[in-house]
C-alpha cells in the first residue's frame, strides 16, 4: 500500500476528565497549550539511567514506524523528550506535558514505560498505523502523577486448545502493553497439546503437540479429524521473552501439573498410575501418578528447562481439576499414602504440590498454583494462590497467608459468551465489558488491613475452546482487557462506567482499529415500555441505527435519535456502528 502523509492538528478538550486514558490515571491535571510533536524534538535522558535510555530508544523505535525520526541528543534544543530519572516507587511515573517539551520521570524502566503509554494514547490514532506516515502532531499539555494499584495484572491465553503462531502473541503483548498490564499468562500444556520444546524429553513435542485421528491426542477443539498442533521452539520462546521484556511484560509459563497431562501422558505412559481401568471407564488418562517417585524427576528436569528460558521469578504449576479417582485405587498411590499417614487422597494433592514447590525452590522461582492446590494440608507461604472459583478461594489463600492473584470466574473468565446466543461458554454467566468493569477486587472479602495487602493482583483468563474461530482471540479479549486494565491499576472508586464508555467511543476503539485488532462493539441495550423503545446507556459518538420491519439494519438505516413508539417489538432491529466505523452484531 502507498504511504501517504498526514498533515495533523490534535486537540483534546482542556478538561481533565475528557482525556481518554485508559487505565485511568491516579491524578490528572489539565494545562493551557499544546505541545508540537515533530523532526524538531529530540530525545534526552538522564546519563546515568540506563532504564531512562532504555525507554528512550523504545520511543524512538515506536515514534520510527510511523516515519517521524527523532534524534537522541544531549545538545541544547528548544523542544525535547525528556526521561528523567527520580525516585519514584516501582511502576510509578509522572508525565509534564508543556508547549516547550515532554518530561516523563520515573525510577524504574516500568515507570517509564508506563509515562510512554499515557503520552502515546495522547496522540492521534494514526501514529498506531504503521502503515501511515506522520508529519506533526499536536499534543495536549497536562501533568500526570500515576502509579498501579496492584503489582500484578495478569493476561492469560490458553495455547493448548488452539496453537497461535509467535507473530500473533507478540500483537497480543504490544496491546497489553499499551494498557499497562504487566504478567502475560501463557497456558502451555494440556490435555490438548504440549506446546514447549524440552530437549530431554523430545517425545512430549514430537508426540504431545498433536492431536488428530492417528495421534496420541484426540480431535477436539475445531481441530476436527485433521492432524492439529504445533509448538513453540527454546529459541523462539527466548525471543518472545525478550520482546515481552522491552513492553515492560513478564512471561508467567504454566506447566499444568498433576492434572491436565494427557500430553505427558500420552507420550510417556510409564508416568501414568498402575491401576484397573475398567474401574476408571470414562476417566481420562490425564493424572501424573502421585506415588511414583520418578515422576518427580521427570519434573525436576522439566523445570530445569523452563526455569532457564523464563527470567520471571514464578511459575505457575496448575494443580486444578485433577482426576483422583487414580490415585484412589492406585497401587503406588496407595503405599505413599500409607508410608506418610495419609488418611484422604487430598493429601496425596498436598504431598505433590509441596514436593514441586521444592523443585521450583531449587531453581531460584516460586510458584503460583490454582485455588485447588489449598486442599489437603498447608503449603509453602511463599506460594500464591490464583482464585479462580470465586471469591471465597481468595479469603481461604488470605487468611493462611499466601499473595493472591484474584481471577473469579464470575468477572474474569473471558471465554464466557458476551451475551446470550454469542459463541462462548455461560458456566460462569454472561461476561460482558460492563460486568467486567464492575468488578472490586476487595469486595466481600471482609479482610482487616493487613490481609488486603496479601490480594498481590488481579488477573483474567481466556480459554481456547472457543477461540477456532477467525479473529475470536479479538473478539473476546478486547474491549473487556481495557475494563481490566482500570480494574487492576486505577484507584479504588475512581471508576465511571459512562466516561469509560466515552473514552471508549472518542479515543480507545479508533486506536485499537488502527492497530488492527477485531475487536467486538457492544450491543445497544433498549427497553421496550407501553409502545415505546427507548435506547439506554448510550456512549457519546455511538450511532444506533434500526429498521422497523425486520430487516438488517446498516448506516443507511434510521439512526436512532429519540425513543421510537412501536406496538409490537418484534420486527425492530437495530445495530450500533461506533466512531471507527465498526458495527457490533444486530440485536
Amino acid at each position: 500500500m502507498m504511504r501517504f502523509i498526514i498533515l495533523l492538528s490534535f486537540c483534546l478538550s482542556v478538561m481533565g476528565a475528557d482525556y481518554p486514558i485508559v487505565p485511568e490515571p491516579q491524578k490528572l491535571t489539565a494545562l493551557k497549550g499544546m505541545f508540537q510533536l515533530n523532526k524538531d524534538v529530540c530525545l534526552q535522558f538522564t546519563p546515568t539511567s540506563v532504564d531512562a535510555k532504555r525507554a528512550a530508544l523504545y520511543l524512538q523505535d515506536f515514534l520510527e514506524k510511523s516515519d517521524l525520526d527523532l534524534e537522541i541528543s544531549n545538545e541544547s534544543k528548544s523542544k525535547r523528550i525528556l526521561f528523567n530519572d527520580k525516585a519514584l516507587k516501582q511502576d510509578a511515573y509522572e508525565l509534564f506535558v508543556t508547549p516547550n517539551g515532554v518530561t516523563i520521570s520515573a525510577g524504574s524502566y516500568g515507570g517509564f514505560f508506563y509515562g510512554i503509554q499515557s503520552f502515546l494514547q495522547l496522540l492521534p490514532v494514526e501514529f498506531h498505523d504503521a502503515k501511515q506516515k506522520i508529519l506533526s502532531a499536536e499534543v495536549p499539555t497536562l501533568r500526570i502523577t500515576d502509579a498501579p494499584r496492584f503489582a500484578w495484572r495478569s493476561m492469560m491465553l490458553d495455547c493448548s486448545r488452539q496453537f497461535f503462531s509467535i507473530e500473533v502473541l507478540k500483537k497480543y503483548i504490544d496491546t497489553m502493553a499499551l494498557y499497562k498490564m504487566n504478567v502475560f499468562h501463557w497456558h502451555l500444556t494440556d490435555n490438548e497439546g504440549w506446546r514447549l520444546e524440552i530437549k530431554k524429553y523430545p517425545k512430549l513435542t514430537e508426540l504431545g503437540a498433536w492431536r488428530g485421528a492417528n495421534e496420541i491426542l484426540p480431535p477436539s477443539r475445531g481441530s476436527r479429524k485433521e492432524r492439529y498442533g504445533g509448538f513453540y521452539t527454546q529459541e523462539q520462546i527466548k525471543d518472545l521473552v525478550t520482546y515481552a521484556l522491552k513492553r515492560n511484560i513478564n512471561i508467567l509459563p504454566e506447566i499444568d501439573i498433576p492434572g491436565h497431562c494427557m500430553a505427558i501422558c500420552g507420550a510417556y505412559p510409564e508416568t501414568l498410575c498402575l491401576a484397573d481401568e475398567t474401574k476408571l471407564k470414562g476417566i481420562p488418562k490425564d493424572s501424573m501418578c502421585a506415588g511414583r517417585a520418578e515422576n518427580f524427576q521427570i519434573l525436576d528436569d522439566i523445570f530445569t528447562e523452563v526455569a532457564e528460558l523464563f527470567p520471571f521469578d514464578t511459575i505457575h504449576v496448575g494443580g486444578d481439576e485433577v482426576k483422583k479417582q487414580r490415585w484412589a485405587i492406585c497401587e503406588r498411590c496407595a503405599v505413599q499414602m500409607k508410608k506418610d499417614g495419609m488418611t484422604e487422597v487430598d493429601q496425596l494433592q498436598n504431598m505433590f504440590v509441596r514436593r514441586v514447590e521444592k523443585i521450583i525452590a531449587s531453581k531460584g522461582k516460586k510458584i503460583l498454583a490454582w485455588n485447588e492446590v489449598l486442599k489437603g494440608g498447608e503449603l509453602n507461604k511463599e506460594t500464591k494462590i490464583m482464585s479462580w472459583e470465586g471469591i471465597k478461594p481468595g479469603v481461604e489463600a488470605v487468611k493462611a497467608g499466601h499473595k493472591v492473584v484474584m481471577s473469579p470466574g464470575p468477572y474474569m473468565y473471558f471465554d464466557m459468551a458476551q451475551k446470550s446466543r454469542e459463541r462462548g461458554h455461560s458456566w460462569a454467566g454472561f461476561i460482558n465489558t460492563e460486568k467486567v468493569y464492575s468488578y472490586e477486587p476487595l469486595q466481600e472479602m471482609h479482610l482487616k488491613k493487613a490481609q488486603e495487602k496479601l490480594i498481590y493482583g488481579v488477573g483474567a483468563c481466556l480459554w481456547a475452546e472457543y477461540l477456532d474461530k477467525k479473529d475470536y482471540l479479538w473478539h473476546q479479549t478486547y474491549p473487556r482487557l481495557l475494563a481490566l486494565a482500570e480494574v487492576s491499576w486505577s484507584a479504588k472508586g475512581s471508576k465511571d462506567w459512562v466516561a469509560f464508555q466515552n473514552k471508549l467511543m472518542t479515543k480507545q476503539f479508533p486506536l485499537l482499529a488502527a492497530r488492527g485488532i477485531k475487536y467486538r462493539v457492544p450491543t445497544p441495550k433498549f427497553n421496550w415500555k407501553e409502545g415505546v423503545i427507548t435506547i439506554v446507556n448510550l456512549a457519546d459518538q455511538a450511532k444506533v441505527y434500526y429498521t422497523l420491519d425486520g430487516t438488517q439494519p446498516r448506516a443507511d438505516s434510521r439512526l436512532y435519535d429519540k425513543p421510537v413508539e412501536i406496538k409490537d417489538p418484534i420486527n425492530f432491529k437495530a445495530v450500533l456502528i461506533d466512531s471507527a466505523g465498526r458495527s457490533s452484531a444486530v440485536i
